[in-house]
């Protein structure tokens, strides 16, 4: 199956989920449940789900992509709060064990923080920030967004002894666990916003509360500012990534110099003592034919005053060495 296909179908079970469980619970028959029961029920329910985000996860270009932490998100939002913690434990402890049967043990820290982490952010967001209303689909898909960047980040920070991996990893990851956790998220909440409003309440004329502006504004700070001290804490990797890798070709090729240069100063001195062998042994034979046996550009006798007094090239006779830097 075509893994786009197959991460559209696996992404649509906790929007189904939360529907058939929204309008479930508010059947006559539970009315009169405790709400800490329901609570305990449900997040156990999208902890399952949780479970099921994870072991189908969908393998593109060899990142595994998967729902998980959708499900403590539609639980928190849509249900309660106690519902996203309990399923986002349930969700993140599993990823802990799923090492043990095939789960990546790379990003292992960092989806179990991550996955835990969110089912309490979302409860946060219910109780404090909504009030315990139900979310808009637009700040759901920006809660989404911010869930999955601190994801990202968690990921990077559980392997900050590994940048260079873990930047492949995450610009890999990023862009399609944002869209499908966010749009999964986004789509559970419109569908059963869109199934609660009756036809008097869609007709009233709405009028904004302060609250709500205050709720609207506050959730896009966030969001714009998570977002900016993502995009700069990725461009300063970036940057000391790349200044490493100079750092480390820098030291590989003066290693490299070095080695060549000791080389090569070992040849001219083992060179250097056979033509002196040889100059010393047979003075008889000419200089230029020791030169082209042993493939030398030039040979020079020098005496102790620096001068030279016999040479292949007649030219440098009589040069005196201490004359010039580079001789």
């Amino acid at each position: 199956m075509n893994p786009i296909l197959s991460l559209m179908a696996v992404s649509f079970i906790p929007v189904i989920a939360s529907i058939f469980f929204h309008f479930y619970f508010k059947a006559e028959k539970f009315k009169d449940m405790p709400y800490m029961k329901k609570q305990i029920i449900i997040g156990i329910i999208f902890g399952i789900i949780s479970i099921l985000g994870t072991e189908l996860g969908v393998p593109i270009n060899g990142a595994i992509i998967n729902i998980r932490d959708t499900a403590p998100l539609c639980a928190a939002l849509i249900f309660g709060g106690p519902s996203g913690i309990i399923a986002g434990l349930i969700g993140g402890i599993e990823r802990w064990f799923a090492v043990y049967w095939g789960a990546g043990y790379y990003t292992r820290l960092g989806c179990t923080i991550s996955t835990i982490a969110i089912g309490f952010i979302a409860a946060f967001v219910k109780k404090y920030l909504y009030d315990d209303r139900m979310i808009e689909g637009r700040h759901a898909f920006i809660l989404g967004v911010v869930c999955e960047v601190l994801h990202m980040l968690m990921i990077f920070v559980t392997n900050i002894n590994d940048i260079k991996r873990a930047f492949e990893f995450i610009e890999l990851c990023t862009v399609p666990m944002v869209l499908v956790n966010s749009l999964a998220l986004t789509f559970s909440v419109y569908f059963i916003n869109a199934l609660e409003k009756t036809k008097d309440e869609s007709n009233e004329k709405h009028v904004p509360h302060l609250s709500t502006l205050f709720q609207n504004l506050l959730i896009w700070v966030v969001a714009l500012g998570l977002i900016a001290t993502t995009f700069f804490s990725y461009i300063i990797q970036n940057r000391l990534s790349q200044k490493q890798t100079e750092d480390i070709l820098r030291l590989n090729i003066e290693d490299v110099v070095n080695d060549l240069k000791e080389q090569s100063d070992n040849s001219l001195l083992t060179t250097n003592r056979l033509v002196l062998d040889v100059v010393t042994t047979h003075p008889e034979i000419p200089l230029q034919e020791i030169a082209e046996r042993y493939h030398i550009s030039e040979i020079n006798i020098i005496d102790e005053n620096g001068i030279i007094t016999a040479s292949n090239e007649e030219i440098n006779i009589g040069f005196d060495m201490s004359s010039g830097d580079q001789s």
